[in-house]
């Protein structure tokens, strides 16, 4: 970790209360590296708070608060008001949604051997730099790393729990009008846009 960001507790435009140093000294959180972090028992403790917790962690290790003089008021604010737009269903929701990011951040943050596939020519198995292990975000740029973790946090916001042929065949109200606010036409994929939409309401 990277210290302290401030000693101090965040409170979102909902009245959702973040403790900083709560969470900087949560043991939980300090798992975050590990593919074994207890996702379901931690959000049987921080349901409504547990994308946004482990957000915060991920991009507080890879220190995308202080390279991007990220203000954790703005933070909070951004990803509990996306956290908030997951629906409670079975699936697509925000524990699926942090499973996918702890997925993500484990990816990059721990060394890998590129693939060896059929057709590697025996010289390039004697490069070192062939066979090196090392971490995937040591090819990314931050900006690539915070994106990716932002749009893994994000990739269900607002999901129905219903495929787009679902929602198509049933001709739902709901989503069908709203999609075609951005394709301007009722296609068959009407989840895509509904997301976008919702997404770009969120961050106005």
């Amino acid at each position: 970790m990277h210290g302290s960001l401030c000693d101090t507790v965040v409170t979102t435009v909902d009245g959702q209360k973040f403790d900083i140093k709560d969470l900087d000294d949560d043991q939980w959180m300090a798992m975050v590296s590990d593919w074994s972090l207890p996702i379901f028992e931690i959000a049987e403790k921080h349901n409504s708070t547990l994308l946004s917790r482990l957000t915060y962690t991920i991009f507080k290790q890879a220190d995308l608060f202080r390279i991007f003089k990220l203000s954790p008021i703005k933070f909070f604010n951004f990803f509990h008001a996306l956290e908030c737009g997951y629906w409670d269903i079975p699936y697509h929701n925000r524990v699926h949604a942090a499973d996918v990011l702890h997925g993500c951040y484990y990816l990059t943050c721990h060394p890998i051997r590129p693939l060896i596939g059929p057709n590697t020519s025996i010289d390039s198995l004697q490069s070192s730099s062939l066979t090196q292990a090392s971490p995937m975000s040591q090819s990314m740029s931050t900006l690539e790393l915070m994106a990716l973790y932002t749009a893994a946090a994000m990739h269900d916001y607002d999901h129905p729990g219903r495929t787009n042929a679902f929602l198509v065949a049933a001709e739902d109200k709901k989503f069908i009008p709203r999609s075609s606010e951005i394709t301007k036409s009722n296609d068959s994929a009407v989840l895509i846009p509904l997301m976008m939409l919702s997404l770009l309401q969120n961050l106005k």
